[in-house]
C-alpha cells in the first residue's frame, strides 16, 4: 500500500507513512474527541441528569426577550417552593399545566419578560424547564440569570417545586426528582453540595421553601453527595483556581430589578378546582399563587371572580 502510494504520488515511503499515521494523530489531538476522562465524566453526567421537559413539550409562549446568560457557573442552588395548594394530581398533564401556569402569572402579572426560575419540579416529580434558555446553558456550565431570589439572580440558579410546605410532607416523587436534579448541577458546575445548596430564606425574609422543606436541606446536601460519590467517585470537587478579576465581578450587588418569585409571607390558598380539569389555554381559572411583592404584597384573592379581576 506504502509503495502504491508513493508511485503514484512520487514521493519517498517515509513520506507514505506519515500521510497515513498523521490523520490518527490528529484525530487523536483533536478537542472535538476528549480523553478517557472526559468520556468518564460526560458517561456520569448523563447517568445523573434527569428527565427534563423542555418548554416546547409544555407549551411555553415565546419570551418577550432572550434571557440573558453568563458565562459562568452559579455560587448556590436556591430551593423554593411554589406556595400554591398541594393538589393531590401527579400526572404529566398537571405538571405541564403548572408550567404554563407559573409562565403566564409571571409574564402577565408580574410583568416579567419570562417565567423567573430555571427549573420546576411538580409533585409528581416530573421536572421542567423554566426561564428560556435554561437548559441549554446548564448543560454548557453556564448560568441564565433568573428573577428568583431579589439581589442573588446572577449567582444563584432557582428550583420551585410545586406545593406550600409549612406543615405538609414533602411527596416521596418529588423529593426523589429534586436529589436527583441537584446532584446533576453540582456535578455539572462542579459545586459542593454541602455549601451550595441553600433555601430561599437563607437570603432573603420569607417563608419559601416552608418549614418542612427547609428542615429537610440537610438530608437533600447528604442525598447529593452520596450521588455524586457512586457517579463520580467525589462528593466534593476539586477546588478550582481563584480569579481575583472573576471573583471581584460576581461579588457585585445584583442590579436585577426582578424580586423573587416566592413570598415573603404565605397567604391563604382560595379554593379552587384541580388544574387539571382547566383548559391549558384559561390560566384565568388558577388560583392565584402565593408569589407577593416583598414591597407591597397584595391580598390573595377569595374568589375566582376577584382573580378574574386581578388577571384581566
Amino acid at each position: 500500500m506504502r509503495r502504491t502510494v508513493a508511485g503514484v504520488l512520487g514521493i519517498g515511503l517515509f513520506d507514505a507513512f506519515l500521510l497515513e499515521t498523521l490523520p490518527a494523530v490528529a484525530a487523536a489531538d483533536s478537542p472535538h474527541l476528549p480523553a478517557g476522562g472526559q468520556d468518564d465524566r460526560r458517561l456520569a453526567l448523563s447517568a445523573l441528569r434527569p428527565r427534563i421537559h423542555t418548554r416546547s413539550e409544555w407549551g411555553a409562549r415565546p419570551p418577550r426577550e432572550r434571557a440573558q446568560i453568563l458565562r459562568r457557573r452559579p455560587r448556590n442552588i436556591v430551593v423554593h417552593h411554589t406556595a400554591t395548594p398541594n393538589y393531590p394530581d401527579e400526572s404529566l398533564q398537571h405538571a405541564y399545566w403548572l408550567s404554563r401556569w407559573i409562565q403566564h402569572h409571571h409574564m402577565r402579572v408580574r410583568g416579567w419578560a419570562d417565567a423567573g426560575q430555571q427549573l420546576t419540579i411538580s409533585r409528581g416529580g416530573h421536572v421542567m424547564e423554566g426561564r428560556n434558555r435554561s437548559l441549554r446553558a446548564i448543560r454548557r456550565g453556564h448560568l441564565v440569570v433568573g428573577a428568583q431570589v431579589r439581589g442573588y439572580n446572577r449567582t444563584t440558579i432557582g428550583i420551585e417545586n410545586e406545593g406550600t410546605y409549612m406543615e405538609d410532607e414533602v411527596p416521596r416523587r418529588l423529593w426523589v426528582s429534586l436529589e436527583r436534579v441537584c446532584a446533576w448541577l453540582c456535578a455539572q458546575y462542579e459545586l459542593d453540595p454541602f455549601r451550595a445548596i441553600v433555601g430561599h430564606r437563607d437570603f432573603a425574609a420569607t417563608d419559601c421553601p416552608g418549614d418542612v422543606l427547609y428542615a429537610m436541606l440537610p438530608d437533600l446536601r447528604r442525598g447529593v453527595a452520596d450521588r455524586l460519590e457512586r457517579s463520580i467517585g467525589r462528593a466534593r470537587p476539586k477546588k478550582p483556581r481563584v480569579r481575583r478579576r472573576a471573583d471581584a465581578r460576581a461579588a457585585r450587588p445584583d442590579t436585577d430589578p426582578a424580586p423573587s418569585t416566592s413570598p415573603t409571607s404565605r397567604p391563604s390558598a382560595p379554593e379552587t378546582p384541580s388544574p387539571s380539569s382547566t383548559r391549558p389555554d384559561a390560566p384565568s381559572a388558577a388560583p392565584e399563587p402565593a408569589v407577593t411583592d416583598p414591597v407591597s404584597p397584595p391580598e390573595a384573592p377569595g374568589d375566582a371572580s376577584s382573580l378574574l379581576d386581578l388577571l384581566e
